[in-house]
């Protein structure tokens, strides 16, 4: 069993380096952020590629919305604290290309925290596991990965 783990970490670690290392062209495909806006289920934040976060653990889940505009329920845990953090969150989405179909998120995670711009680089077949990107203050960026 722990062969079987470690065998799909290591899938996924290889499909978050080839999504991360590859340079975004005019022929990139444009994933449309309704694949993840249209769940209704709980979306699990399973890893993020920088450490200048607090927050390790936490899942989103639509509470209303439609069209551009929704709110999602952010489920996270904060260092040193014994419940869970629950906070509403405005996501309003936005396309990245011009005259294209809404590929990304502007929302903030928390409180205190700067609205920043997502955007959804990868979606599997289901429809259940993406990859979200957005820009790090040093201009680097970061990706979090997300799944059902």
């Amino acid at each position: 069993m722990e062969a079987t783990k470690f065998m799909l970490a290591l899938a996924v670690a290889f499909c978050l380096m080839a999504a991360a290392s590859s340079k975004p062209n005019k022929r990139q495909k444009i994933h449309p952020i309704s694949d993840l806006t249209n769940i209704k289920e709980r979306l699990y934040i399973k890893w993020r590629n920088y450490n200048n976060t607090e927050n390790r653990c936490y899942s989103a889940t639509k509470k209303s919305g439609h069209g551009k505009n929704f709110v999602y329920t952010l489920r996270l845990w904060q260092f040193g604290w014994e419940h869970l953090t629950l906070y509403d969150t405005n996501l309003t989405t936005v396309s990245t290309v011009d005259g294209q179909e809404d590929n990304a998120a502007l929302y903030r995670f928390g409180p205190g925290y700067p609205v920043v711009l997502r955007e959804l680089v990868f979606a599997n077949v289901k429809k259940n596991c993406f990859i979200l990107r957005e820009e790090l203050e040093d201009k680097k960026m970061g990706e979090i990965f997300c799944s059902q």
